[in-house]
């Protein structure tokens, strides 16, 4: 029977994919103001999309189209810019 007892420290390791994306600065305000243009960016292509859909009487198609994938992209980009990058990994990219 062993009754010996490991006190041996766990070392935390530093994901070099994660430390690559600091840059210096303060990073949290960096990715708070990334994040910050992001939704701004979004937002007002989702305001523009709906200024031109079919409901609210000024259908513009090239307008609503352009501005509705211009929203998406943007929702993604922001989705992206959240997760340092890291959400292709959760779809194997």
């Amino acid at each position: 029977m062993n009754t010996s007892i490991d006190f041996s420290p766990a070392f935390a390791t530093l994901d070099l994919d994660t430390l690559g994306l600091i840059n210096g600065g303060d990073a949290w305000q960096d990715y708070k103001d990334t994040l910050s243009k992001d939704w701004g960016d979004t937002k007002t292509r989702w305001n523009a999309a709906v200024e031109h859909n079919l409901v609210n009487g000024k259908w513009d198609a090239g307008k609503w189209a352009d501005n509705f994938g211009g929203a998406v992209f943007n929702g993604g980009k922001t989705a992206w810019d959240a997760t340092g990058g890291l959400i292709g990994k959760a779809f194997g990219k």
